[in-house]
């Protein structure tokens, strides 16, 4: 998808950083970088400075939108360093979301420490009811955000049920298994302990976090109001995280007991959206959690 960067793209880019930082910005290259499955993502070089450019097909359109959207919420809270959005949109065939340029160091465990609190710190801040004033999508499955009183009502109506049933359309999941879904969501209610909503990033795993000199990062969100030990049991799930980071996040935010015996039901939508993207390889961890609390 390179080919997409065509000077004409590049000179509608050269505009929009002209605009948003300075009228003399010149591009001096536009650089392919390593780190994502689903976009191309580029460096943009500049005489003000490196931004970071994501490019995928005008289909993606919407999915660029929504992460820009997710990024004013996350910087907004001033909970941690976020790339600043800068701009989205089409151009030709294809569409693009321009960022800040986040330049990555090594972490420490002091890094790691301030992480933890700054997750915490994002989970404080909070709203009426479970859900999000606009649907968005995590990776490229979309999410339906329509607000619920109570976050088992929000988890089995909007996340698993759902999802389940599109599972099992394509045979990736079996009645079978759709009766033990449809029973752990009757005793959803029963399982969560009561929590006000949280903003959550939404899809919390090592690869969309970094250390930076101003402090720890967040990117890549999903971001909607939910349980907190959502992102705490998707920082599990592919490991990754230092000890130091649930250390200072339960100093700051002090989780509920029992949570590690949840933490499985929590990964049950990640796992239930791998089993949708990328196939069956998936399907024995979320029987297994199925099995444990049906």
């Amino acid at each position: 998808m390179s080919e997409l960067i065509c000077n004409d793209m590049k000179l509608h880019l050269e505009k929009i950083l002209r605009n948003e930082i300075a009228d003399q910005l010149q591009i001096t290259g536009i650089i392919p970088v390593t780190g994502g499955d689903i976009h191309q993502a580029f460096r943009v070089n500049t005489t003000n400075g490196r931004f970071f450019l994501k490019v995928n097909k005008a289909s993606s359109a919407d999915i660029f939108r929504k992460e820009y959207h997710g990024l004013q919420l996350l910087a907004a809270t001033a909970a941690l360093k976020v790339p600043a959005p800068l701009s989205f949109g089409q151009f030709g065939d294809c569409s693009f979301l321009l960022l800040e340029w986040l330049e990555r160091k090594p972490g420490t465990e002091k890094d790691w420490g301030k992480l933890g609190a700054g997750i915490a710190a994002l989970h404080r801040v909070s709203d009426v009811r479970f859900g999000l004033d606009e649907n968005n999508y995590l990776a490229t499955l979309h999410q339906d955000n329509t607000c619920r009183d109570t976050w088992s009502q929000f988890y089995t109506e909007n996340r698993l049920m759902p999802l389940g049933h599109s599972l099992a359309g394509k045979g990736l999941l079996t009645a079978a298994d759709m009766d033990l879904l449809g029973l752990v969501c009757s005793k959803m209610a029963g399982l969560m302990p009561l929590e006000p909503p949280a903003l959550l990033h939404g899809d919390l795993w090592h690869g969309n976090t970094m250390f930076v000199e101003e402090g720890p990062a967040i990117f890549d969100p999903a971001v909607y109001y939910g349980h907190r030990e959502t992102d705490i049991a998707m920082t599990l799930l592919f490991a990754g995280f230092d000890q130091h980071f649930y250390d200072a996040y339960n100093e700051t935010y002090p989780l509920c007991s029992g949570w590690e015996d949840r933490t499985a039901l929590f990964q049950l939508y990640p796992l239930l959206v791998h089993l949708k993207l990328f196939g069956a390889s998936y399907h024995d961890q979320v029987k297994e959690i199925l099995n444990r609390y049906a």
